[in-house]
C-alpha cells in the first residue's frame, strides 16, 4: 500500500505528544507503527503488508488540523509458469 497525503495541516506541533497523524503497517500496535507525523510536512508512506491503519489524534486546541491521502494498492503477479503464455 503506498500512501501520499495530499493535504496535511497540524496545529499546534508539541512534540508528537497529542497532536500528530500516525501510520500502521499491519495492525495499530506500537510495534507497526511506521511513521508518525507531527510537524508541517507529512512524507509519503510505503507499507509491506495489506493492511494500514491511520490515526489522527488532535487536542482541543487543535481543531483546525487536517488530513487527506490517496492509497493506492499493488498486487504481485504470480510468476509464470512453463505451460502459461500471455502476450501483451
Amino acid at each position: 500500500i503506498y500512501l501520499r497525503f495530499l493535504d496535511y495541516e497540524m496545529q499546534n506541533s508539541n512534540e508528537c505528544k497529542r497532536n500528530f497523524v500516525a501510520v500502521y503497517d499491519g495492525s495499530s500496535s506500537v510495534e507497526d507503527l511506521r511513521n508518525k507525523f507531527c510537524s508541517t510536512v507529512a512524507n509519503d508512506v510505503m507499507l509491506v503488508s495489506a493492511l494500514g491503519v491511520v490515526r489522527m489524534w488532535a487536542d482541543e486546541g487543535s481543531r483546525k488540523s487536517r488530513f487527506r491521502i490517496l492509497f493506492t494498492t499493488f498486487q504481485e503477479r504470480k510468476s509464470l509458469t512453463q505451460t502459461q503464455t500471455h502476450s501483451l
